[in-house]
């Protein structure tokens, strides 16, 4: 899409800062090379990345805030169909190209492995002089708990989020606003201090 209609993704990141955002994201949720392998597109990662943060700079201008997308790979872990060392080095491509095509920040997002986010915070932080962001996204038990589809909860999500050396931590997707005040209260709790982002869909859907 940067290569083939790159106007059409410009004009969606512009129409968010004409009207009036602070910041817009890149188009790069499933630009590791892991999710291009589908399209045969692997080798081009560092290409794509780069152009996605370009296209939202343009779109930003000089005066507002480009935040690089990085969603999962889709590889598990704990399945072992991945090492942390072959995470690290996709996540590392696309966080330096998204530095050379000028992005601000990088978004860690819509994680639910501790193992994976993490390897992905240290390679932006490691190789780049970006701010960095991690969301996990929670659902609620039966229970009444919140857990991501790994089994993690909010505060362990966060305490390893800055441990790695998220600047700011956060949840995101699957919940609307009234479910995402109790899963920061829940992070809140334990640490004062870290900045938290949500990113709450806009409510949910009536079956």
């Amino acid at each position: 899409m940067v290569f083939d209609r790159p106007n059409d993704v410009l004009d969606v990141a512009k129409n968010y800062i004409d009207a009036g955002a602070d910041m817009v994201e890149t188009d790069s949720f499933g630009g590791s090379s892991f999710k291009l392998s589908h399209y045969g597109l692997a080798d081009r990662a560092a290409e794509i990345n780069e152009a996605a943060a370009k296209i939202s700079r343009q779109a930003a201008g000089d005066d507002r805030w480009v935040i690089a997308s990085i969603g999962p790979t889709g590889k598990m872990l704990v399945a072992e169909e991945v090492t942390e060392e072959e995470l690290y080095e996709a996540f590392k491509t696309q966080a330096v190209a998204f530095e050379k095509g000028g992005a601000d920040a990088a978004c860690v997002e819509t994680m639910s492995d501790i193992g994976e986010a993490c390897q992905a915070i240290k390679a932006v932080k490691e190789n780049t002089q970006l701010e960095i962001i991690c969301t996990f996204t929670f659902e609620k038990t039966p229970k009444g708990e919140y857990r991501t589809m790994m089994g993690v909860d909010p505060v362990s999500a966060m305490n390893a989020s800055i441990e790695a050396g998220a600047d700011i931590v956060g949840a995101n997707c699957g919940n609307g606003i009234e479910r995402m005040v109790e899963i920061v209260s829940e992070m809140r709790a334990v640490n004062k201090e870290i900045p938290i982002l949500v990113h709450a869909n806009a409510g949910l859907p009536k079956m």
